[in-house]
């Protein structure tokens, strides 16, 4: 009986770390689907932690941001505003993460 409480308490507690670890994740890790149905703020302020998780600062180069949001919104199809002032919705790419739509190397340190 103690042997099977004891697997019990250990698969509580990997299903709570489990649980925990998976709201985690990177934006960059975000699906074009995922972005594009974010407002306007929310979608910059996605691609400026995108920008931080690849070691870069946002906020020292607003047209490199801008470039990046570009990059983003290209990959994904996106052709702009809509008539709402939301962003267009994702026409390419839906289920593949963000990242994948920026050429890193071209933004390197």
């Amino acid at each position: 009986m103690r042997r099977l409480s004891t697997f019990l308490a250990a698969a509580v507690l990997l299903f709570a770390a489990a649980a925990g670890l998976s709201g985690c994740s990177k934006e960059g890790d975000m699906t074009c689907q995922q972005y594009a149905a974010l407002s306007q703020t929310k979608q910059e302020v996605a691609v400026a932690t995108m920008i931080q998780e690849h070691g870069l600062d946002p906020y020292s180069n607003a047209v490199g941001w801008a470039l990046v949001e570009r990059d983003v919104q290209r990959y994904c199809g996106m052709t702009g505003l809509g008539i709402t002032g939301k962003a267009d919705p994702a026409t390419k790419n839906l289920s593949s993460p963000i990242q994948n739509g920026v050429n890193w190397a071209s933004y390197a340190k």
